[in-house]
């Protein structure tokens, strides 16, 4: 409501927790998606992913976070003092044996998830602490090609995945 009352001229919508959106193919040239993938196990993940390409025209851009080493720098400070004061801290403790178990797990290109939940709306099978890596999406994701990609915790907390739809069927 608050977006509504300072942006009336902008259309919000909230959607559910699974695809599909109620949008035509080819109906968006950019969307952006800050800090989801970075909480979503990896069917989820690759659910919304083929859904927004579906949403894409052909040539349109998707940018979106992921934790990657933003996320491997808070857990090894976690890790070390072993401090549960907030959350997050919590969530990484009980989400993952060692820094050093996580660390090697985004290091392999894997996709990395620990099912931490997040209330009564989002279970821990759906929602938690997750970690998209580069070779991850290049290995993985269909339809988007990785144009560019930061991740620099100096610059931005989660990982910056810039893509663009290519032509050719789905799945392509």
């Amino acid at each position: 409501e608050i977006a509504r009352q300072r942006l009336p001229e902008v259309h919000f919508e909230v959607n559910g927790p699974r695809p599909p959106l109620d949008h035509a193919d080819e109906s968006f040239d950019l969307v952006l998606v800050n800090s989801v993938f970075s909480h979503l196990a990896e069917p989820n993940f690759q659910s919304w992913i083929a859904e927004l390409t579906r949403l894409l025209k052909t040539g349109g851009v998707l940018v979106f976070s992921s934790w990657g080493q933003g996320l491997l720098d808070m857990a090894q400070g976690v890790f070390e003092s072993g401090k549960r004061d907030f959350p997050w801290q919590r969530n990484i403790l009980n989400g993952f044996d060692s820094y050093e178990d996580l660390a090697a797990r985004f290091a392999s290109g894997g996709f990395v998830f620990a099912p931490t939940g997040g209330g009564k709306y989002l279970p821990g099978d759906d929602f938690g602490l997750a970690m998209v890596s580069r070779s991850y999406f290049e290995q993985h994701v269909r339809g988007l090609v990785l144009r560019d990609f930061l991740d620099d915790p100096k610059q931005f907390s989660q990982s910056l995945f810039f893509t663009q739809k290519v032509a050719g069927p789905p799945g392509a």
